[in-house]
């Protein structure tokens, strides 16, 4: 239709440029003249041919057979719940993690690590000044022995030589009493004959009887020196040795904790003191990250968290590398912010050397390897994916089977068996358009219901060029 008015505008198009600049103005009207024709002619000529060509349309279309188009067709199935893949995303984490300091307050002589180091079970990052704790042990010490040298003395009891001296004494008490009492019966009859005065009776019978206190002390002194040392007296004494070694004990404790130790194997993320610094007890010197093992922590809804299993593995990746998750625990309380519940999964590789029908999974005592760790560090995002099982029926349908309907809604194209046709390649079919609801909309494929039954064949390619009631036949390719 496009090319006769073409050639009109580019002759008409010619025509003004030469009648412009002609030089002799008499061409112009004939010029005119032509172009006024040719304009009439174009008019008169078009509907002609446009009615000439639908009359052969017509006849060609009597003469042949009807051409029927070609489509591809799934037929669908009723489902009653469906499973949908859910991917969640949360953080890497260390599985463990320390803010390290001293026990007691002193100051800092040497650190042996810097931030970023990996370090050991047990290895000494830093140490406090000593001084005061070796001459406190010290000073114990010596107190201990000398504690323990009486401990002995008591326990050994008096000397032979002590209880000989002892005995001695008695023996000398019992001579003077026997002296002050023949004195004083000597005085006593005196006394009687009235031969002395009272004073003189009177003190013969005082030393008499402080000769008598004199040999009952000297007789007691005996006994206990035979007797040996009092038990209660050595347990005092054991006690005293005991206080001694348990302060002794306690100064040993604090010279260990003057040396700060990794707990686990890790690596250094922070070193916030350095030699000469006065710490307080509790202070946070190092902060330890360990190295190896990571867990990832990732918020899912709480109806997914409940049919969490501990003994399936889950598929975590991060960015495009994929890893495998095993399930540690699930924390009991909802994220306010997020409405979500936060589950950790210990982080492992895939085994690559297992095959495709073990689904890769690897043991449980597995442990990341060195490799990973420039990758997979505390803080990196990771994502799992998880399914969620929601009871909601419908029917799926390729995305390419929907076409837009009235009013905003969605429609699909149905083939029905023609009546009297019977199962060929040249069955024809009829199509008919129901509108759908859509539920579900999962990637390349959605979820909807309507007046569709199992069984139905439902367009899935061409939908463009279909309208309802035309008829068609199925592709091969189905």
């Amino acid at each position: 239709m496009n090319e006769p008015s073409n050639r009109f505008f580019c002759a008409l198009k010619l025509a003004l440029r030469q009648l412009l600049t002609a030089r002799n103005r008499q061409y112009m009207f004939l010029l005119s003249g032509v172009l006024l024709a040719g304009t009439i002619a174009v008019i008169v000529w078009w509907p002609w041919k446009a009615n000439a060509v639908a009359r052969d349309g017509l006849s060609e279309t009597s003469t042949n057979e009807p051409v029927r188009a070609f489509v591809e067709v799934i037929e669908v199935n009723r489902v009653d719940s469906v499973r949908l893949p859910r991917e969640f995303s949360g953080s890497l984490r260390a599985a463990r993690s320390s803010e390290l300091g001293f026990k007691r307050t002193g100051r800092i002589v040497k650190v042996y690590v810097e931030q970023g180091e990996v370090v050991d079970t047990n290895q000494i990052l830093a140490e406090l000044d000593t001084d005061s704790l070796q001459a406190s042990r010290a000073e114990l010490q010596a107190q201990r022995l000398g504690a323990i040298a009486f401990l002995e003395e008591l326990v050994s009891g008096p000397r032979q030589q002590t209880i000989a001296a002892a005995r001695a004494e008695v023996a000398d008490f019992e001579s003077q009493r026997q002296l002050a009492k023949i004195d004083f019966d000597r005085k006593e009859r005196l006394r009687d004959a009235k031969a002395i005065s009272e004073q003189e009776f009177d003190d013969a019978q005082s030393n008499l009887l402080s000769v008598d206190e004199r040999l009952n002390a000297a007789k007691m002194r005996l006994a206990e020196l035979e007797e040996g040392t009092r038990k209660e007296k050595i347990k005092s004494q054991q006690a005293e040795v005991s206080r001694l070694e348990a302060m002794i004990q306690r100064i040993e404790v604090d010279l260990q904790e003057s040396k700060l130790l990794a707990p686990y194997p890790g690596r250094i993320s922070q070193r916030l003191f350095d030699e000469g610094s006065i710490v307080n007890p509790g202070q946070s010197v190092f902060r330890v990250v360990e190295h190896g093992e990571l867990e990832a922590w990732i918020g899912v809804p709480p109806e997914i968290a409940a049919k969490l299993s501990f003994d399936q593995r889950y598929s975590l990746q991060v960015d495009k590398l994929p890893l495998q998750g095993q399930l540690k625990a699930i924390l009991p309380e909802l994220d306010p912010t997020t409405r979500t519940i936060t589950v950790r999964f210990k982080v492992l590789p895939v085994d690559n050397s297992l095959s495709s029908d073990s689904q890769s999974v690897c043991p449980p005592e597995c442990e990341l390897p060195s490799s990973f760790s420039s990758s997979l560090v505390p803080g990196r995002m990771i994502r799992v994916q998880l399914e969620q099982e929601l009871q909601q029926s419908g029917i799926w349908v390729p995305m390419k089977a929907l076409a837009r309907g009235q009013r905003g809604l969605w429609s699909v194209f149905v083939a029905n068996r023609m009546p009297g046709n019977t199962a060929s390649k040249e069955t024809t079919f009829k199509l008919e358009r129901r509108d759908v609801e859509v539920l579900i909309i999962d990637v390349e494929r959605v979820l909807i219901r309507g007046e569709i039954q199992t069984g139905d064949l439902l367009v899935t390619t061409g939908l463009h060029r279909l309208t309802p009631g035309q008829m068609v036949q199925i592709s091969d390719n189905r």
